[in-house]
């Protein structure tokens, strides 16, 4: 009788290669220190990109608050609903708190006022380098 097709199918593993055990070992330490590496710096970036993501986010809601509070008169209702609806749809987000969102608000607004002053500072350095308002300094 002849043999069943599932014993004809039966792959062969390929043969290993003899390798001297230092040589191996040394290369396998090698490999494996760069790719720790590798993975260790990818897992940065990604936080970087992360946290820079989430700081960006927060700015705009801020902003989004702000700006409906001087053109809609959003109030503590209006946010406190939003805080919930943002909840609703985003349960995996922890950060959606009603407490959070005037954080935000305050993030952005702080965000502002450096930007002003950084801003006003920079067009008024005096002749020595040093902020318009040492110029007695000079």
């Amino acid at each position: 009788m002849a043999k069943s097709s599932k014993s004809a199918r039966v792959k062969k593993r390929p043969q290993k290669k003899s390798v001297r055990p230092v040589e191996s070992s040394r290369n396998y330490a090698r490999v494996l220190a760069e790719t720790t590496k590798l993975i260790a710096e990818a897992q940065k970036r990604a936080l970087i990109a992360v946290n820079h993501e989430l700081v960006c986010l927060y700015w705009h809601i801020g902003r989004t608050i702000v700006r409906q509070q001087e053109s809609a008169n959003w109030g503590d209702s209006v946010v406190r609903q939003f805080a919930r609806d943002l909840r609703i749809a985003f349960p995996e987000m922890k950060g959606l708190t009603q407490d959070n969102l005037w954080r935000m608000r305050q993030f952005f607004l702080a965000m502002q006022e450096i930007d002003h002053w950084l801003q006003t500072d920079l067009r008024h350095e005096c002749l020595c380098g040093l902020p318009c308002g040492h110029a007695d300094l000079c």
